[in-house]
């Protein structure tokens, strides 16, 4: 979690998640940093900022092989955010798509044009 001052402040316990490659569990920044207001995904002010601090502590924390492996593939981590923003909206259950919320879904549109940081760098996070 992070502060008033973008610092972070707490680390969520992903025990009972289930393990995902590097960046798709990153897709939940939307709802971490970002809002659902009147049933409308919104980007407070703060989100730049609290995202940012976000993922440079996590970068940070990470050793310098997994730094190296990032670096050399924002692609893929780029890709497997969009994955996991798309598997956030929908839930699979046998293959098939089980029950979603549709206001996560109708919010899809704006959060799968976001970018990380390292591949949009002093952009928006959306395209407007």
């Amino acid at each position: 979690m992070v502060n008033e001052e973008c610092e972070v402040t707490d680390i969520i316990d992903w025990e009972l998640s289930a393990a995902l490659p590097l960046g798709m569990g990153f897709a939940r920044i939307h709802t971490l940093a970002g809002e659902i207001v009147s049933k409308k995904f919104h980007m407070p002010r703060e989100f730049d900022d609290a995202e940012r601090a976000f993922r440079q502590q996590v970068y940070d924390g990470v050793s310098t092989e997994t730094r190296n492996i990032i670096d050399s593939n924002i692609d893929a981590v780029q890709t497997a955010v969009t994955i996991g923003t798309l598997m956030n909206a929908f839930q699979l259950d046998e293959g098939n798509i089980g029950p979603y919320n549709p206001v996560v879904v109708d919010a899809l549109p704006k959060m799968l044009t976001y970018r990380i940081p390292l591949i949009r760098g002093s952009d928006p996070p959306y395209t407007e």
